[in-house]
C-alpha cells in the first residue's frame, strides 16, 4: 500500500482540506470496513463514494465481509434514502493499478441518485470482453485476475471484464448522461461548482435524509445477495 493513496485513512481528507471543505462533515457513515463520503467533485447533488477502510485495489480484492457491508449500504440507500427515485452505482475495478479507467487504485464505488443507462453506453463502445451478471462469487473471481467495470441499479447489476480504459471512463459516461460538463474530478474539485455540489450533498444526507445507523445484518445476507 502506498501512503500516497488519497483514499487511505491517513490521507483520506487531505484534498478536502486543500479545497477548503469541512472535514468534520465529510463522513456520512462508517464502520470498521467501509466509509461513505461525498464525492469530492460531485457529478450531481447526492453523488457519494463508498470506500473500503483498508486498502484494496478493487472490491473484487476485498474479503466477502467487506462486500456484504457494501451491498447492505447500497440497499439501504436505495430503499430508505431514495425510496421514490432511481439509483445507479458503478466501480472501476482496478485489480491491477491504473486499469479499468481508475484514477485512484483504492476500492471505491460511486453512488448516483439518478437512473443512468450506463449499460447501453458501455456496450455501444465495444470496449469490454465479457458481460457477467453480478454475484459475490462472480466479483471475487476477478480478484488479482482481470480488471472490470461494475454497474448496477434497482433492476439489475452486471460486471464487464475490460483491460485498460481511458481514465475516469465511467465518470465521463455518467457526466454526459447527467448533462454535466465537469466530469474530471482532478481538474474540477477546487472549483466553485464542485464546492457547491459537495455542500449540497452534505446537506442532503445530514439534514434532509434519514441517518444511516449502525447495523449487524450484513451476516444475514445471502452469499450472492444482489441489491
Amino acid at each position: 500500500m502506498s501512503n500516497r493513496c488519497v483514499f487511505c485513512k491517513e490521507n483520506r481528507f487531505r484534498l478536502n482540506q486543500k479545497a477548503g471543505l469541512d472535514v468534520q462533515q465529510a463522513v456520512i457513515y462508517e464502520n470498521e470496513r467501509i466509509c461513505i463520503t461525498p464525492d469530492l467533485a460531485p457529478l450531481t447533488s447526492g453523488h457519494l463514494l463508498i470506500l473500503s477502510q483498508d486498502h484494496f485495489n478493487s472490491y473484487a480484492d476485498a474479503p466477502v465481509c467487506v462486500i456484504n457491508d457494501l451491498l447492505y449500504v447500497i440497499r439501504y440507500l436505495s430503499d430508505t434514502v431514495f425510496p421514490n427515485s432511481e439509483i445507479t452505482w458503478f466501480e472501476h475495478g482496478a485489480v491491477f493499478p491504473d486499469t479499468a479507467g481508475a484514477s485512484v487504485n483504492h476500492a471505491h464505488l460511486h453512488i448516483i441518485p439518478h437512473a443512468l443507462n450506463l449499460e447501453a453506453d458501455i456496450e455501444s463502445d465495444h470496449m469490454y470482453c465479457k458481460k457477467t451478471p453480478f454475484s459475490i462469487n462472480a466479483l471475487s473471481d476477478f480478484a488479482s485476475a482481470q480488471p472490470y467495470l461494475w454497474i448496477g441499479n434497482r433492476q439489475n447489476s452486471f460486471i464487464y471484464s475490460v483491460n485498460e480504459l481511458p481514465r475516469q471512463y465511467l465518470r465521463k459516461k455518467a457526466a454526459s448522461l447527467l448533462d454535466c460538463k465537469h466530469y474530471d474530478w482532478q481538474q474540477t474539485y477546487l472549483s466553485e461548482y464542485s464546492r457547491k455540489a459537495y455542500k449540497e450533498t452534505i446537506h442532503l444526507y445530514t439534514e434532509e435524509r434519514p441517518v444511516l445507523h449502525g447495523y449487524s445484518s450484513y451476516n444475514q445476507l445471502s452469499a450472492d445477495f444482489v441489491p
